[in-house]
């Protein structure tokens, strides 16, 4: 009826109750059946962190060698894709372990989802009954568990028990939907007690074995020759709350979803999509769809076509599996197609949609595999694509627009290469480079010591660096290396000698005041050598040029446009439209060599880098500017400057944003590549492990904390912290070569105090260098005015970190100090309470509280109508009072002067109006 409601409530079960299995044991170790195919032995993978069989396969097995023991002693502990731990210390040769695991199928065929297999498990426990004797309450007891990544939990299969020894055991299984399965076995010693991850045993192990399953609508046709892996370079994609969709964080040869977007909407109506709407923009479903019976996407994967890793400029294929609709029978309009529509952005940050295709589907044709491929543009690093599938279709569709009620929109975000970007062809230009007349007069810029770099800090129409500011290349430049990141340029010949940025210009092709959204003509002037015995050219030697831009809105370098050239005093000139932010900045790189592009290309022997900064009017700025120079960063957006008092970075006014750019890029203190300007940038001392080199090893570039809804930061509101790290290019020579990266924030209300909590924890695979984004979101808490947070970013983890837990030798840790607004807490009104006849009026049950230990406070022990703390217990303050600091968090006074001279509390009561024994609800 019109009049309904449904709620569900999702509880947790005890398994305790089960049927013990009967007590049969198994004496004979098992023995496969022949089979006429060879089982697959599993690899570890380092990904999932358990024994994995990539490959299709009839049959799968961990070999004796990668989970053999237990605990500490176990390879790769602990082999569960959770972490789920065994009991450490002893020796599988001592106490229970799980020594091999298989999975087959029953068919001797490729394992396909809806076949049955065999789970087949060898576990051992030591045969000596003083140490294990047994009993009603105490057995060795075997459980089986299984998952796929089409319902990633944990699902009780069975339990056996044994009689000690070696033994081998065996269970049927049906394979459920998805593509990639694992197997978890769990063996130990004590009363019956099942669950996923058991730890009230003394003594047990936890294995897991991964493996690979067809899908029946899936396109491969697998036959029982191997087929390709899944490399390291087939990313899986996480949710992203930066972007509000899945995203591949890392460069790869595809970015797969899996099933992390099926569903479809926001109502639990059977279609609920997980992080819903999953679209970079905030495009929404339409929530009448029910998931698996309307229209709704299911998995979405972009991969490479050649099988490298995406890159510019290369061709790939965009991958969807969708469900059609099951009966449109009873639709206002039963007999139109379904339509898909395919969209490609090359910046996520742009949001800048193009449709690459268009599909019309029938509908009630189950599960459908839809494709097309398109060409990966020049761009940002973070790309996406995106399709909206629906019902019926309109002449007019955008990207966002809704065909029907039944509608399903979603994204998938990815990295790309920009190496492989084709040379551009050898055109030259020999003349200078001549500016158009312009009404107005450039803006030179100053040196700026703060981003070390010239900078133009007004509004203008154009802005250059003049002829002084970066003439010459390496010592020999005024104010080397002027980069905001510390790039550094070849270092010892001089300008006239060889290749050298000479001259930077960014102007408004509308002569008018650069404003976000505007075009701008960025132009250099370069020179090189007019030598051939010095520079002989070739295809693998030019002279080439790169331009790359940045803004304070995502602080990393875009890569623009390539030149080659003849040697001798050239111009050149590009075109870009500013992106968002107002303090923006343009990098030339002009070097000798073969083609290589990177913000901070190295492998040249002779190379020059510069940067120009300048400010930019966003549309939704109050400034209206004219001509004339008005202030230039916005108030509201400031920049950290080192703070000695706090020896951090710290923005000394409360802002909308508080960024420290790359001020505390490096790690350590040594000149080893990695040197950390002020280091080691932490309020309380705590220091980077030195080993560390900048750009190679893990490394923090810059922290950012932002306000949500982009008002000023203030308690009770949420805030955005905003870290880019650089991860390790390679880690294959350390001594724990298969170990993730692991990134903790932290978080001080109060900076003086430096109490730090933790806010959360992230952790990934190294990947092949280059920067990553970093972010989550929090509430600023009621503190001290001036605030801060750190990140704490290391390889390899142990345990729980603390706010100066170094992980490795690999360790950076840096903090951002910040001011906040405390003006949106309610103020209380200034009424004040006449001074009270008496503390202690007459109750029905008064107590004096005593102090309690445990809680580092006074306590009332008993039920009361009044409770007290006397007039002694807090008298005092800080090191004169009794038992300081008397709080339950030992949250301290100012300390040293006593309560004669200074505040302090010297009484405090709790007592029911009624003067009847406190009763909740009173």
């Amino acid at each position: 009826d019109k009049y309904f409601d449904v709620d569900d409530l999702v509880f947790e079960v005890d398994h305790g109750s089960i049927p013990k299995p009967s007590l049969q044991y198994m004496y004979t170790p098992h023995v496969l059946s022949p089979s006429p195919v060879t089982e697959t032995v599993a690899k570890y993978d380092r990904k999932f962190s358990v024994p994995r069989c990539a490959d299709y396969s009839v049959a799968c097995n961990t070999g004796f060698d990668l989970i053999w023991n237990v605990g500490d002693e176990e390879p790769n502990f602990p082999n569960s894709i959770d972490t789920c731990s065994d009991s450490t210390g002893p020796t599988a040769h001592k106490f229970e372990s799980v020594r091999y695991i298989s999975v087959r199928s029953t068919k001797d065929t490729i394992m396909t989802v809806g076949d049955w297999i065999s789970i087949i498990a060898r576990v051992y426990s030591p045969n000596d009954k003083s140490l294990r004797p047994m009993s009603e309450d105490n057995q060795f007891i075997l459980h089986f568990y299984y998952t796929s990544d089409f319902e990633p939990r944990w699902k009780y299969i069975a339990s056996r028990f044994r009689k000690p020894g070696d033994s081998w055991f065996e269970v049927k299984h049906m394979l459920p939907k998805g593509s990639l399965h694992a197997v978890r076995v769990i063996y130990g010693y004590g009363r019956f007690l099942v669950g996923p991850c058991v730890k009230s045993w003394e003594y047990y192990d936890v294995d897991d074995l991964m493996f690979t399953v067809v899908e029946p609508f899936s396109t491969v046709l697998p036959s029982l020759a191997p087929t390709s892996s899944v490399a390291e370079e087939d990313l899986v994609a996480v949710y992203d709350t930066e972007f509000t969709a899945p995203r591949c964080f890392d460069v790869g040869a595809s970015c797969n979803t899996w099933f992390k977007n099926g569903g479809v909407g926001r109502d639990a109506n059977g279609g609920y999509e997980n992080n819903a709407p999953n679209t970079i923009d905030g495009c929404e479903d339409y929530s009448v769809g029910m998931h698996r019976h309307d229209e709704s996407i299911e998995r979405m994967r972009v991969r490479s076509v050649e099988g490298g890793p995406l890159s510019v400029g290369k061709e790939a294929i965009f991958e969807i599996f969708v469900y059609t609709a099951t009966d449109t029978s009873g639709r206002p309009n039963p007999h139109e197609k379904e339509v898909a529509r395919f969209w490609y952005t090359p910046d996520v940050i742009s949001k800048d949609w193009s449709e690459i295709d268009y599909k019309r589907i029938d509908a009630e044709s189950g599960v459908q595999l839809l494709s097309t491929r398109f060409m990966i543009q020049p761009g940002d690093n973070t790309q996406a694509v995106r399709l909206s599938y629906g019902y019926s279709d309109s002449a007019v569709a955008g990207p966002c627009y809704r065909m029907d009620k039944y509608f399903d929109v979603d994204d998938l975000v990815f990295e790309v290469d920009h190496g492989s970007i084709p040379k551009p062809s050898l055109q030259y230009m020999y003349t200078p480079h001549v500016l158009s007349p312009s009404p107005v007069t450039e803006t030179v810029a100053k040196y700026d010591r703060k981003f070390s770099v010239p900078r133009c800090a007004d509004y203008s129409v154009a802005c250059n660096t003049g002829f002084d500011l970066i003439w010459n290349v390496g010592d020999e430049e005024p104010n080397f290396p002027n980069s905001i990141d510390t790039c550094s340029d070849s270092t010892g010949p001089t300008a006239h000698k060889f290749e050298s940025v000479r001259y930077i210009s960014v102007r408004s092709t509308k002569d008018t005041i650069m404003t976000v959204g505007d075009w701008i003509s960025i132009i250099a002037r370069v020179y090189s050598p007019n030598d051939k015995s010095l520079r002989p050219m070739s295809e693998d030697n030019q002279f080439i040029l790169h331009f790359y831009y940045t803004s304070d809105f995502e602080p990393r370098w875009k890569y623009i446009a390539s030149r080659f050239r003849k040697p001798g005093d050239s111009w050149f000139e590009v075109k870009h439209m500013l992106p968002k932010g107002s303090l923006h900045a343009v990098r030339v790189i002009y070097g000798y060599g073969r083609f290589l592009v990177g913000p901070c290309v190295k492998s040249w022997e002779y190379y020059d880098v510069d940067d120009l900064m300048f400010t930019v009017v966003e549309p939704f700025s109050t400034v209206l500017p004219s001509l004339a120079p008005t202030s230039s960063v916005a108030e509201e957006d400031l920049v950290a400057v080192y703070d000695t008092e706090f020896t951090a970075p710290r923005c000394f006014d409360v802002g909308a944003s508080c960024n420290t750019w790359f001020k505390n890029g490096g790690v350590g203190r040594d000149a080893n590549g990695g040197y950390e300007n002020n280091a080691p940038n932490t309020i309380d001392g705590c220091e980077d492990y030195s080993i560390g080199k900048r750009g190679h090893d893990e490394s923090i570039q810059s922290m950012k904390v932002a306000s949500v809804d982009g008002a000023f930061l203030s308690v009770g509101e949420k805030a955005r912290i905003e870290a880019y790290v650089f991860k390790a290019k390679d880690t294959s020579s350390r001594s724990n070569p298969n170990e993730k990266e692991y990134a903790h924030f932290w978080y001080a209300p109060d900076a003086k105090s430096k109490d730090w909590s933790h806010l959360r924890s992230t952790s990934f695979d190294p990947g092949s260098g280059g920067l990553m984004r970093l972010n989550l979101n929090f509430t600023l808490q009621p503190g001290d005015s001036t605030q801060a947070v750190r990140l704490t970013y290391g390889y390899a983890e142990s345990r729980y970190m603390g706010p100066c837990d170094r992980m490795d030798k690999y360790f950076d840790v840096d903090d951002l100090v910040f001011e906040v607004n405390h003006g949106a807490i309610p103020v209380p009104s200034f009424q004040y309470i006449a001074t009270l006849d008496s503390p202690l009026p007459n109750h029905s049950k008064s107590i004096a509280a005593t102090y309690d230990s445990e809680y580092t406070v006074p306590r009332c022990f008993e039920h009361a109508s009044l409770c007290h703390g006397g007039f002694v217990l807090i008298r005092g303050v800080g090191d004169e009072e009794e038992n300081s600091p008397n709080t339950i968090d030992s949250c301290a006074d100012r300390t040293g002067s006593s309560s004669q001279n200074f505040e302090s509390i010297f009484f405090m009561s709790v007592q029911s109006v009624t003067k009847e024994i406190m009763t909740v609800g009173d």
